[in-house]
């Protein structure tokens, strides 16, 4: 029978005998048996509650052991992602291997960038072709190309010809990460020689297929000595390349010599597209400086297309002024 019910029926029968008048043994016997089943019954109902209870309590032990904090389970999830496939322990480097994996857990993304700068500056210092190698391990693909990127910083610093031999034979995924490592290899030389860097590249296999990258150390050049890097790119072959160089080389002298710069794209880029566009590129930057002066050099230009674009782009370009100002 239910507890419940067996306290209900206890609790009438002594009743029963409390409330009747007859004074007999059979009465107060019964009377006596109720208070005893009620007490007993009562016994059994709290004991039945502390089982019920710790029985919830350990349920909830369990749920809580099954579901792992926010941090824990973002941690499995980042260790999933980030981490390498090939064991710390196989590594020439265990030690900065388990780093890595070490920094890789932390949720803060800040100090997990700040931690792995640190790592690979340290470890390249120490051991550069150990610490390429390891990257090019690294599963995460936009990882792998961040961490490379600090690795060849360095390691460009240290030693550009070591660091580019190695990119050049070393097993990346794509040509295209091969190049981004060396290019940064090779700007790295570019702080302090330019023309070195250049070298560099063009020794490399660097040619037109890499312009981005000797614009950009052309410029490098053109900052430090405008007229030797201005003469070599003179005597670099006709064509699409050369005549971008040119442009490049024009865009960083133009604000001390506007006119040579000017003149530099005339004589050295042939009539045609290439040659407008730098003509145009040269009235943007003077725009930028001076709008009124621009407008008056674009309104000297004999007519034709390039006139009437470098009008139309001085006239967005004012626009968008007037938009930026403040009222």
């Amino acid at each position: 029978m239910d507890l419940k019910r067996l306290l209900l029926v206890a609790i009438s029968i002594a009743w029963f005998g409390t409330r009747n008048s007859m004074n007999t043994t059979t009465i107060r016997t019964l009377t006596w048996i109720g208070m005893i089943g009620a007490m007993v019954t009562i016994v059994l109902l709290l004991q039945t509650s502390r089982h019920t209870s710790s029985g919830i309590n350990k349920l909830a032990d369990n749920v809580s052991s099954i579901a792992k904090p926010k941090k824990e389970l973002l941690k499995s999830a980042k260790k999933t992602i980030w981490v390498r496939t090939v064991s710390p322990e196989n590594d020439e480097n265990p030690a900065y291997a388990k780093r890595f994996n070490e920094i890789m857990m932390l949720v803060d993304l800040e100090e997990r960038k700040r931690q792995l700068d640190a790592l690979f500056q340290e470890w390249t210092s120490r051991d550069a072709p150990a610490a390429a190698a390891f990257v090019l391990t690294v599963q995460d693909e936009d990882l792998r190309k961040e961490s490379m990127l600090r690795v060849m910083q360095t390691w460009g610093t240290q030693d550009a010809k070591a660091a580019l031999a190695w990119a050049k034979d070393a097993g990346f995924d794509t040509n295209y990460e091969r190049e981004v490592a060396m290019s940064m290899a090779c700007a790295q030389v570019a702080n302090t020689n330019p023309a070195e860097a250049i070298r560099l590249a063009l020794q490399y296999k660097f040619d037109e297929s890499s312009v981005d990258l000797l614009e950009g150390l052309t410029a490098r050049w053109a900052e430090t000595d405008l007229s030797a890097a201005s003469d070599w790119v003179i005597k670099q072959p006709a064509g699409e390349w050369r005549d971008k160089l040119i442009q490049s080389i024009a865009l960083e002298g133009f604000d001390a010599a506007p006119d040579a710069s000017t003149q530099l794209v005339l004589d050295q880029i042939p009539a045609g597209d290439d040659r407008d566009k730098a003509i145009l590129s040269l009235v943007s930057k003077l725009a930028f400086n001076d709008s009124d002066k621009a407008l008056a050099w674009v309104e000297s230009f004999p007519e034709g297309t390039l006139r009437e674009s470098a009008l139309e782009n001085l006239s967005l370009f004012q626009n968008r002024q007037r938009a930026d100002k403040p009222f």
